[in-house]
């Protein structure tokens, strides 16, 4: 990693939150006496903070919601009603309405586990129209349509805090929040957010626990609505349901398209061209929707990534070409140089002690397995033991249940009936993260990559069992973890050079081509402390050089102590690299035992290899 690559990922948070402070005092200290543009510039920060959070659970997290201003609402009318009607100091009413945001977030993110997309948007939705309707139609508890008034202020040594003062207790918390979100980003759990959005599948089998981090984007999301609706109530000194109605979730959602998506200065970028945009339309309300709408569509039509998002973009295409004129023949391969002291290196950090383990547990047990979709049988009563620091070979037609008892073995799927030991321990029917923990990692038939993040990224994914960072941790940053965050990115680098995919690390995964994409699967992989590695077709889409060198990292693997369970219908691949052959056909092992056995057996030949069996070529 660069020098510079070092200091931007360690002082770009704090920079940004400087800079929000840097900007934001100045205008406040102004503007200070202008009760106008004093609200302005309240309206602007509470909405900053609702968008940075919906930043975290639709930017980071791909969960879209359309109920925001429900949080914003629960927020507001929480601190309203504790404090005027039960008589509550302000500041315990306010924390009581993050607080009860917070609940109802992790409330709404159970349903969000079963549904998604459009399905997601209709549970958030229902959500913000049932806070709206509660606040319109039970006057006894929030003062119906008239609302709630007069909330008291925030009292300091005696002393009411006047709006600029607010104004500026609003432009910390948003510097406050720019740094939490930017931190979790930059973070373990920032990077896992993005990959359960990305694909889900993939970053279970990685180690990341959907749920647990679904329910934390919830929850950060509605903490920061719910903080920014109390202040709302304390700022305007009353609440009624006007402002909380669908349209306002809508607009925060606009906010944050228009900024840039899951990015740092999305959110701010976003607020303050709408806030602009409105203040210049004040004057001609009857059109302002319309403007809105035209604003949308053009920045969506030319900076589809929004302001922000698609300036990082081309930023980052900027500098790959940059390099790539710099460094003549760099966006080529590399040159067939050896590899051994970087796989030395990489691999003795990949395993515990670059020794395999002799105490007689199998790496993986397979008894009396079977997998049924309806009346088909993809996997029928398969068997089979794969003893450690092997590699061991499934090979099979097309259809036979490969990649089915893969997905049994990862967690991917459940088993219908039979048993499955992993290490030592009975997997059958545990979660995929939890299966990944315990020490297994594969690659997909079908490239299961996180196309919108870098290369880089997609590995440190794969490294997300090696950190120890909690979803606090990643919020707060502190050094130590950006101590373990660059030891990871270290070790990242490094799989990467194994893999020969280093000058690729800051391009975005989806451009790479297929050959390139196989390897950074497998980086992947590696980068996950693997002790039982699953590869499926790794030498899918590879040349017969890249096939090659495929088979000799493969060997280099297992030689480090990892057992290797590979699907391949490159037959000279199998040949090369594999201790132990095991057939399939139609769901059923057919045959098992050393290559050459197996190559010489007439069941196997008449099923999969044909009656001209021994070429050792490609089969499909």
């Amino acid at each position: 990693m660069s020098s510079f690559q070092r200091l931007l990922d360690r002082y770009y948070v704090p920079a940004s939150a400087a800079a929000i402070l840097a900007i934001g005092i100045p205008l406040v200290w102004w503007f200070g006496t202008s009760g106008y543009y004093s609200r302005i510039i309240s309206s602007a920060g509470l909405a900053m903070i609702v968008v940075l959070g919906l930043n975290v659970l639709s930017g980071l997290g791909g969960q879209l919601s359309l109920g925001h201003a429900g949080f914003y609402a629960v927020g507001a009318y929480s601190a309203a009603i504790l404090t005027v009607k039960s008589g509550l100091p302000i500041l315990v009413a306010m924390a009581a309405g993050v607080a009860l945001a917070g609940v109802l977030g992790l409330l709404l993110a159970i349903p969000a586990m079963k549904v998604s997309g459009p399905y997601l948007a209709g549970v958030t939705l229902a959500f913000g129209i049932i806070v709206h309707s509660i606040a319109v139609n039970f006057p006894g508890l929030t003062g119906g349509a008239a609302g709630i008034f007069p909330i008291p202020g925030i009292e300091l040594f005696g002393t009411r805090l006047s709006l600029e003062q607010l104004n500026y207790l609003i432009i910390v918390l948003v510097a406050a929040g720019v740094y939490t979100v930017g931190s979790l980003i930059h973070s373990r759990w920032g990077r896992a957010l993005r990959a359960i959005s990305g694909n889900p599948i993939a970053a279970a089998s990685s180690g990341v626990p959907i749920v647990h981090g679904k329910r934390m984007a919830f929850l950060l999301s509605a903490i920061l609505a719910g903080g920014a609706g109390s202040l709302y109530a304390v700022v305007n000194s009353f609440v009624n349901p006007d402002p909380f109605h669908f349209e306002l979730s809508i607009l925060f959602l606009t906010m944050l398209m228009v900024g840039g998506v899951g990015t740092l200065w999305g959110p701010i970028v976003g607020v303050t061209i709408m806030i602009l945009v409105e203040r210049a339309l004040s004057g001609v309300a009857n059109i302002q929707n319309a403007v809105y709408a035209v604003t949308l569509l053009l920045i969506l039509r030319f900076l589809p990534h929004g302001v922000v998002g698609s300036a990082q973009i081309y930023g980052r295409r900027l500098l790959t070409r940059f390099r790539r004129s710099s460094s003549p023949g760099s966006s080529t391969a590399h040159p067939d140089v050896s590899t051994d002291a970087v796989a030395e290196n990489v691999l003795r950090e990949t395993t515990a002690d670059g020794e395999v383990l002799d105490d007689g547990v199998p790496a993986l047990v397979v008894e009396n397995v079977t997998r049924r979709f309806g009346e088909l049988a993809a996997v029928n009563g398969v068997s089979m033991t794969v003893r450690r620091g092997s590699a061991h070979a499934l090979v099979g037609p097309n259809g036979a249940g490969k990649t089915t008892l893969f997905n049994l073995i990862s967690g991917v799927d459940t088993p219908s009936e039979g048993e499955i030991t992993v290490l030592g321990t009975a997997t059958t029917g545990m979660p995929a993260h939890r299966i990944a923990a315990l020490g297994v990692a594969r690659t997909f038939q079908n490239l299961a990559l996180f196309d919108e993040l870098t290369v880089l990224e997609n590995v440190l994914v794969g490294s997300h069992l090696r950190s120890r960072q909690g979803f606090l941790d990643s919020l707060l940053r502190t050094p130590r973890t950006f101590r373990e965050e660059g030891e990871l990115a270290h070790l990242a680098h490094q799989i990467l050079e194994l893999v020969e995919l280093e000058q690729y690390a800051g391009e975005d995964a989806g451009g790479l081509p297929q050959g390139l994409r196989r390897r950074l699967e497998l980086a992947r992989a590696l980068a996950s402390d693997p002790q039982l590695l699953l590869l499926d077709e790794p030498a899918a889409g590879l040349n017969p050089h890249e096939v090659d060198k495929l088979s000799a990292l493969i060997g280099r693997i297992r030689d480090s102590g990892v057992t290797v369970v590979l699907v391949e219908h490159h037959m000279k691949l199998v040949m090369s690299v594999s201790d132990t052959v095991t057939v399939l056909d139609g769901g059923r092992v057919i045959a098992e035992g050393r290559p050459q056995e197996v190559q010489d057996n007439p069941r196997v030949a008449e099923a999969y290899l044909g009656a001209s069996g021994r070429t050792g070529g490609t089969v499909s």
